[in-house]
């Protein structure tokens, strides 16, 4: 069940103004802006981002073994390398965070450095955040069926386009997104 837009406003606001959530904001933002993969903005590195050209190129992602284990980098979940248009929000955002970054570092790094631990992030502040913002939990994934969702109901995407945004098939977007937002408007005769 993807998120509506009030409960996108409310839990970037509630990562926006928690000082206990701020430092993710960003990262939430991404997420939300770009439907990616979980796995593929915490594994992101500057060399993937053209801020001049307004690209962000996801070819990668992290995952880690067990809680413990060493983070792992590999192709996306299923091979596909897209290239996303960023929104002027997440370009402007990026450019803030770029400075002094070295092609190969991180764009969302955990605080202490290195990779987010997707785990630790959803129990201590993923849940927090949907929490703070008043809005049922749903897991961040829902950040990717929210977006590609959207861009079906709301801003009329073809089915190849969300494929192409997704980095998935055709069938996938049409099994796993094509539902309602919200209640189609009724003709009236």
């Amino acid at each position: 069940r993807p998120f509506n837009l009030d409960e996108v406003k409310a839990i970037l606001e509630a990562f926006a103004s928690d000082k206990s959530l701020t430092y993710y904001h960003d990262f939430v933002l991404f997420m939300f802006s770009l439907g990616v993969r979980p796995s593929e903005a915490i594994g992101l590195r500057w060399s993937a981002v053209d801020l001049d050209a307004g690209l962000v190129t996801i070819s990668e992602a992290v995952i880690r073994l067990n809680s413990g284990g060493k983070a792992i980098r590999k192709g996306t979940k299923n091979g596909v390398v897209r290239t996303l248009k960023l929104t002027s929000r997440v370009t402007d955002m990026l450019g803030e965070r770029r400075e002094n970054q070295a092609e190969d570092d991180l764009v969302f790094p955990a605080p202490r450095g290195g990779y987010i631990n997707n785990t630790a992030f959803l129990n201590r502040f993923w849940r927090k955040g949907c929490e703070r913002a008043g809005v049922p939990y749903r897991p961040l994934y829902t950040t990717r069926h929210t977006l590609i969702s959207y861009g079906i109901e709301i801003e009329g995407w073809s089915l190849p386009q969300a494929a192409q945004v997704a980095g998935d098939t055709v069938g996938t977007i049409a099994h796993y997104y094509a539902h309602a937002i919200e209640s189609p408007k009724m003709p009236d005769f």
